[in-house]
């Protein structure tokens, strides 16, 4: 069951694994000389950080309670 509260922390959550899959899939396909192998790195690793910062976010909020 879903609590309200932690509907805005699931949507960052969802965000985050887009940017990761997304984000490494496409570097997998480039070259890795290339402009756009950069950016997709890039981009990975920031949905990863945000995947993190997510769970840290709902494992701070469920210790609050």
């Amino acid at each position: 069951m879903q609590r309200p509260d932690d509907h805005p922390v699931r949507g960052f959550l969802q965000i985050g694994f887009f940017l990761v899959g997304g984000g490494f899939l496409m570097a997998a396909v480039n070259p890795p000389t290339s402009p756009e192998f950069v950016v997709s790195v890039c981009s990975g690793l920031m949905g990863v950080f945000l995947v993190l910062a997510s769970a840290l976010l709902v494992r701070w909020m469920r210790r609050e309670r």
